[in-house]
Order: structure tokens, then sequence, then C-alpha cells
């Protein structure tokens, strides 16, 4: 008999200050590193203060961000948030639409904002 996990996830659409482009981002992020294929395309980063005259609203400064499928040097932008719905689609993750309309009326700030509450069983 074999047993199965299930791992539940949030992503969030973080603001992010890309040093090298010298820009504001919108990064899709995940709560923590994930289990499955997605594990693959995170990377655990101390995100820079957005501002020297605000403190962050992170409890904890490091995030996970979901990296570009085509370039890992890259983080993935909201943009390209229908790449990463096929993605998930494709390997196996559930998008639970229920849970996500509960966590989006709560769990909103400034620099975050939930995009999906996700499921994978392995």
């Amino acid at each position: 008999m074999t047993s199965t996990n299930t791992f539940f996830y949030y992503l969030l659409s973080t603001v992010y200050y890309d040093s090298r482009d010298k820009k504001y981002k919108k990064i899709l992020t995940i709560n923590e590193k994930p289990q499955g294929d997605l594990s693959n395309y995170v990377r655990q980063i101390n995100p820079p203060k957005l501002s020297p005259f605000k403190t962050s609203d992170r409890c904890n400064s490091c995030i996970w961000a979901i990296l570009c499928f085509q370039n890992k040097n890259d983080f993935l932008t909201i943009q390209k948030l229908p790449d990463l719905i096929i993605y998930l689609k494709k390997n196996g993750y559930k998008i639970d639409v229920e849970t996500t309309k509960i966590l989006k009326s709560d769990m909103e700030n400034n620099e975050s904002k939930i995009i999906a509450f996700i499921e994978k069983t392995v």
C-alpha cells in the first residue's frame, strides 16, 4: 500500500526592487519551498528594502521567489502568471478556488497580494 501526502501552498505577487534593472517588479513567490517539480524553479532570496523609510510588513525577510522557466537567472513576474498556471496544471498541482477567495479577503498588504492557494499530492 502506497501512502500519499498532500502539501498546501499559497502563491503571491510580491513587489521586488530589481537592483540590476533599477526598477520595481511584481514577482511571483510561494510561501515555502514546494514539493514536486516546482521545487526546481524556486530560490530563497532576501529581497532589498523597498524604501529606506519603510519597515517591511514581512515577519521573515527571506521569501521563496519563483524562477522564470526559460531562464533561471530571472524571477517570474506577474505578467507570466499564465505560464505558471499552465506549468502547475501540467505537473499535477491543483488550484483551490474556494480557499483562494477566503485568503484574498484577509491576507493582502501593500507589498504582497494573494494569487492562488494550491495543493500537490505526492
